[in-house]
C-alpha cells in the first residue's frame, strides 16, 4: 500500500481591502474575469503552481499548492501582485480550507461489502457514481474499486494523517479476493 500524498491544500487569505477586478484584469498578468460567468476573477501563478479566486471583497482562494509552506508563499506572492497595483493590502494568517489527498492500497476493493459493514457512514451508488463515499473523523473518503483512494475535508495536515492513520486499516480488511 503506498503512503498518503497531499495533492491540493486549498487555504484562503484576506487583503483587508476591495478590489477592482476590471481594472486588475487589465492591468495583471494571467488573469481572466468574466462576471457574467463567475463573480470572481482568476489568476494562475507559477513556482510554485496555484490558482486563484479574487473577490471584491479582498477575499483569495488560493488552490493546488501541496502543502503549508507552498501556501505561505503563493500568499506572498498574491499579495505582492496587489501591492504592487496599488492596493493597501493588509497581512492576514493563511487560512487552510480543504486538504485533499490520495492513496492506492495496490489491490481491487470490495466495495459493496465495505458498504455493508459500514452501511451508516458510507454511500454506494454505482449506477450514479463510480466510487464509495465513506465519512469518518470530519474526512470524506472516496474509495474506488481500483483501490485508489481520495481524502478530502481535512482542515489541518495533522487531521488528515490522524484519518489515513485510522482509516487506512479499516479499507485494508475490504480488499477483494
Amino acid at each position: 500500500m503506498e503512503c498518503l500524498r497531499i495533492v491540493n491544500y486549498v487555504c484562503t487569505i484576506e487583503l483587508g481591502c476591495r478590489l477592482n477586478l476590471r481594472d486588475i484584469c487589465q492591468r495583471a498578468n494571467n488573469v481572466e474575469y468574466n462576471p457574467r460567468r463567475f463573480s470572481a476573477l482568476i489568476m494562475k501563478k507559477r513556482n510554485p503552481s496555484f490558482t486563484c479566486l479574487v473577490f471584491v471583497t479582498g477575499k483569495i482562494v488560493i488552490t493546488g499548492v501541496k502543502g503549508a509552506g507552498e501556501s505561505d508563499i503563493a500568499a506572498h506572492k498574491v499579495r505582492s501582485v496587489f501591492k504592487k497595483l496599488g492596493y493597501n493590502v493588509k497581512t492576514s494568517p493563511v487560512k487552510p480550507q480543504n486538504i485533499v489527498g490520495t492513496f492506492n492500497v495496490g489491490r481491487k476493493l470490495d466495495l459493496i461489502k465495505f458498504q455493508i459493514a459500514n452501511y451508516n457512514s458510507s454511500i454506494y451508488e454505482p449506477e450514479l457514481f463510480p466510487g464509495l463515499t465513506y465519512r469518518s473523523g470530519g474526512c470524506t473518503f472516496l474509495l474506488f474499486i481500483s483501490g485508489k483512494v481520495v481524502i478530502t475535508g481535512a482542515k489541518s495536515i495533522n487531521m488528515i494523517h490522524e484519518s489515513y492513520d485510522k482509516n487506512s486499516l479499516i479499507i485494508k480488511h475490504f480488499i477483494a479476493n
